[in-house]
């Protein structure tokens, strides 16, 4: 049998991470060039399944029936760094459950295929809000609400995205349950950070649809110090943050559950190698880089 390629995208929380789990909304897009491919094929003619991967195959043969994760090789190649909250666990689900799709010619709905990753999200992350299995799913940036329907979220031309990974290790499990132990000893404060972060949220679609580069930086560093006083932050996701702003980009933030990973930053498409050359001349590890696509339009899927 043939081998099947499932590819899907990764994400970038622009604003409402932790928050998006206690029905703030939050706004995520497609990190640019960020996506993961898995290909399907017998086993014994490439890799063995193991770990999430193989997870998340136990996940669909018990959902969908045959091929069990025995039967198949399976490779995955990624342009996501792993662990850096970009979303690469719900992108491999989705692109798993595409090439088991494709291997068995059994078609699922994007509900089914919905269900099946946030299942594998549940294994990785305990509680997931759903917002990375959207955009890994759809392809499109979008303002999410747990438990409503996803709206597009409009974005202008020439706006560009830099990420810049920190390399340090991170536990999104560890870092929800460390937000959920400040939440449950200090309700008020973390209300009070809530509605700031809607209030940002406001301010960066409006940004994003206007193509209000200032407005959109202040918003990314109002959030930061948020997350910072969430206690998410870390000095070297803080010096990232700081570095991009050095070089010349609006503003910044940290993206994802925090503790470590990736730090992201909005600047003109026109300016993004510019930007980019002065970081890797400092020693920052960029990325990925490149313009925020329109949520209106389709992509990546």
């Amino acid at each position: 049998m043939a081998r099947a390629v499932g590819r899907a995208t990764g994400k970038a929380i622009l604003v409402g991470e932790h928050f998006v789990v206690h029905g703030v909304p939050a706004l995520a897009v497609p990190v640019p060039g960020g996506t993961v491919e898995a290909e399907l094929g017998e086993a014994g003619t490439g890799p063995v399944p193991a770990g999430h991967v193989r997870a998340c195959l136990e996940v669909l043969h018990r959902r969908w029936g045959a091929p069990a994760p025995d039967a198949l090789s399976v490779a995955v190649r990624s342009s996501l760094p792993a662990g850096a909250g970009l979303g690469s666990s719900a992108a491999l689900s989705v692109a798993l459950g595409r090439a088991w799709v494709a291997r068995t010619g059994r078609a699922r709905s994007d509900d089914e295929l919905r269900e099946a990753s946030l299942a594998c999200e549940r294994i990785a992350h305990g509680n997931p809000s759903g917002i990375d299995t959207e955009v890994a799913l759809t392809g499109r940036a979008l303002r999410f609400v747990r438990g409503a329907p996803p709206r597009p979220l409009a974005i202008a031309p020439g706006l560009g995205l830099l990420v810049v990974d920190t390399g340090a290790p991170r536990s999104t499990r560890s870092m929800v349950e460390e937000v959920e132990r400040r939440r449950a000893e200090d309700p008020a404060a973390f209300e009070r950070r809530a509605t700031r972060i809607r209030e940002l949220v406001e301010a960066v679609e409006g940004a994003l649809a206007t193509g209000d580069l200032p407005t959109l930086g202040a918003a990314f560093d109002a959030a930061q110090r948020v997350l910072a006083d969430l206690g998410v932050s870390t000095p070297e996701l803080d010096r990232a943050a700081a570095a991009l702003r050095r070089a010349g980009a609006a503003g910044a933030k940290l993206t994802g559950k925090g503790g470590g990973g990736a730090v992201i930053a909005p600047c003109r498409t026109s300016e993004l190698k510019a930007v980019a050359d002065r970081l890797r001349a400092g020693g920052w590890q960029v990325a990925l880089a490149g313009e925020l696509p329109d949520g209106r339009k389709e992509h990546g899927r």
